[in-house]
């Protein structure tokens, strides 16, 4: 099919020797897994976070939702900046902060400062993950695509499964007397890799439309409506 017949819908490739498109996939599934592991881990730490840190169940339970919840209210938001300022741009962004948001967690040395810490964590995965199946859209081939997204979705469910397993290998362990810090602390050599691995890889163009606009009036309704 010649590009003149190509649906105006595809996003067009980006022209990247098969070794480096498997690594940018790599890096983004990298991504994910941090994302939905984070959103299950801190279930099992909130005894201990109560005791090492204090607060009320109210207090405790803020700290469990508080990543989710801005994960949800940035996601839809994020991805159409993705399309005015470049996938590859925020997606490193949202690693660099997603990391240091997880560094920040694990030091946290009160209640209120692991909560605002979360909050920036959810918000950082939010501008990270809507961009990174778009770029792996663009690296791979069309009839490459479905080979390379197909052990993805196994991945994420075995994610979501093992996710608490290894929250309570962490706090029983204790390393280094880290107690629940752990779980996030963990994230930080991973983030750092999966940054520097991108900034090398991942394609400066993805496929982004300047003629995109941003509803600020939408992006407010559905902010108030899903607080």
């Amino acid at each position: 099919m010649s590009l003149d017949q190509r649906s105006p819908e595809a996003p067009p490739s980006t022209t990247l020797p098969m070794r480096t498109a498997w690594l940018v996939l790599a890096v983004v599934v990298l991504a994910d897994l941090m994302d939905l592991i984070d959103s299950s881990v801190a279930t099992l730490a909130g005894p201990s976070i109560h005791a090492d840190l204090g607060g009320g169940q109210v207090t405790v339970q803020w700290v469990l939702s508080a990543y989710t919840a801005a994960f949800a209210l940035g996601l839809v938001t994020s991805g159409r900046l993705g399309d005015l300022l470049g996938r590859r741009r925020l997606f490193l962004l949202g690693m660099t902060g997603f990391t240091l948001a997880s560094l920040a967690c694990g030091l946290a040395p009160g209640v209120a400062v692991l909560i605002v810490a979360r909050t920036l964590q959810g918000l950082c995965g939010s501008v990270m993950i809507p961009q990174g199946l778009a770029l792996v859209k663009i690296v791979f081939p069309p009839q490459h695509l479905r080979k390379a997204l197909a052990p993805v979705g196994p991945l994420m469910g075995l994610t979501m499964v093992a996710g608490p397993i290894l929250a309570g290998w962490l706090l029983h362990l204790d390393l280094f007397g880290s107690q629940w810090r752990s779980i996030f602390l963990i994230n930080v050599p991973f983030g750092v890799l999966a940054g520097l691995l991108g900034r090398r890889v991942l394609p400066h163009r993805g496929g982004e439309d300047p003629a995109a606009r941003l509803d600020l009036t939408g992006v407010g309704l559905l902010t108030a409506a899903s607080a």
